[in-house]
């Protein structure tokens, strides 16, 4: 009885295919932002095409901080804007 390969399953071509960036912590934090539903996130875009990506942030009543509009930082948002990670 002859032996036989087995029969790899298909798998595609990763060679070539573009890995993503690693986030910096910055990037994480808006991206986690962002992405939260309950989170409203607001995107003001200005003439020139620079976007400002601002997030309200609700009262916490233990430090009493918050209850106020907070911008993103702006280098951090159109990095991620450029590789495609945010509209």
């Amino acid at each position: 009885m002859p032996l036989t390969a087995a029969a790899r399953p298909q798998t595609a071509d990763l060679r070539g295919a573009r890995r993503p960036d690693r986030l910096g912590a910055a990037e994480a934090e808006i991206l986690r932002i962002v992405t939260d539903a309950r989170t409203p996130v607001f995107v003001t875009v200005r003439a020139d095409g620079r976007r400002r990506y601002s997030y309200w942030r609700p009262l916490d009543s233990a430090t009493g901080r918050g209850g106020c509009y907070v911008a993103l930082p702006t280098a951090a948002c159109d990095a991620l804007h450029a590789a495609g990670r945010t509209a």
